[in-house]
């Protein structure tokens, strides 16, 4: 088997699906974690702006990645799967966020529009994870459920700032046309 080939998981207790769906949301905070590495050496090289990100916010909302990341490896194992098998969800995610990523790392991307980018990623992981909160109610999977409704609340935090410092930016923007 390829090491990225997806296993399916021969059990009743844990569905396939929810494995699917684990590996997918590992993956995504793999990648935000990345895109928010990315967004603070574009906020260093470029410096901010007025009620801007800080470079510790930044950090602090990639560090909240990497913890929901090593949230979802624990979970994965405890449900039998293998944390480094890329799912199919996951890779179609993947396929899917590709571009969004591009944009942030692209040179010619002003902070501005790379927070804007990164409100369309956290907005996918936000209706994600209710997916994966209902999939677990489901099968009955309580830790699962308040781990995953945790990290639910973080990336709501996570969109509420972007959104703050994406409008943030149009004032500055719209104060100096």
């Amino acid at each position: 088997m390829e090491p990225h080939a997806y296993k399916p998981v021969e059990s009743r207790a844990v569905p396939s699906l929810l494995l699917d769906l684990l590996g997918a949301r590992l993956a995504s905070a793999r990648a935000n974690a990345y895109r928010y590495e990315a967004l603070t050496a574009k906020r260093d090289g470029r410096g901010g702006y007025d009620r801007g990100p800080t470079r510790d916010e930044l950090v602090a909302m990639r560090d909240h990645e990497h913890e929901h990341a090593a949230l979802l490896v624990a979970a994965i194992t405890r449900l039998g799967g293998d944390p480094g098998l890329l799912t199919p969800r996951a890779a179609l995610e993947a396929q899917a966020t590709r571009g969004l990523t591009e944009v942030i790392r692209d040179p010619r991307t002003l902070l501005p529009a790379a927070i804007d980018t990164l409100v369309v990623a956290e907005l996918a992981d936000l209706e994600a994870w209710s997916n994966l909160v209902d999939l677990a109610c489901a099968g009955g999977h309580a830790g699962l459920v308040a781990t995953v409704r945790a990290a639910y609340a973080t990336d709501t935090e996570h969109l509420a700032q972007l959104r703050r410092w994406a409008a943030a930016s149009r004032v500055r923007l719209s104060a100096a046309a």
